[in-house]
């Protein structure tokens, strides 16, 4: 019985102890960042011209860092490599900037944001980009989400109907 008592009383100070030091944050069940997060995304991206006959497909990538708990801002990088009429070995790249308003709406939150940036490559020619953006993130739980996003955006001093879309599938990580 002697040990029994020892036994538990032993057990009760070091789980009494082991909770006092735990630097765990509290649970919470709110789906989505909160103000200060930070954000990485990674996916597979794709870009077509703007008669959509030309097309290149590649890998991107973001950070952002969540002002509000509906702003994020931050920035973009993508890497690709062409195909379609004029096949050839081409590759290109795409730094931006951006800035969107998301609507935290539980597991569903679309969003909608402008981007600028640079182009560069042998698959576009090498000036400023700038335009809309739009997509949607859906929260697998707390903190990891799956995307898809379009962008459509106007090089250099382009007329509106000479942009090129870009689009990206992937999946995100807040921390």
């Amino acid at each position: 019985m002697k040990r029994i008592l020892m036994g538990a009383a032993v057990l009760a100070l070091s789980s009494g102890w082991a909770v006092a030091d735990s630097k765990m944050p509290p649970y919470t069940a709110e789906w989505g960042p909160r103000v200060g997060d930070w954000e990485a995304t990674f996916g597979g991206t794709g870009a077509s011209t703007d008669e959509f006959n030309d097309h290149v497909f590649g890998l991107s990538g973001s950070l952002h860092y969540y002002v509000t708990k509906w702003l994020p801002i931050g920035v973009r990088q993508t890497f690709t490599s062409s195909f379609g009429d004029n096949l050839s070995d081409t590759w290109g790249g795409a730094s931006r900037a951006s800035v969107d308003l998301q609507a935290p709406l539980g597991r569903f939150q679309p969003f909608i944001g402008l981007v600028g940036g640079y182009q560069y490559g042998e698959s576009f020619e090498d000036d400023w980009i700038y335009g809309p953006e739009v997509g949607v993130k859906f929260w697998l739980n707390e903190s990891t989400f799956v995307y898809g996003q379009g962008e459509y955006v106007l090089v250099g001093d382009n007329d509106l109907d000479e942009g090129n879309a870009l689009y990206s599938f992937g999946f995100g990580l807040n921390f």
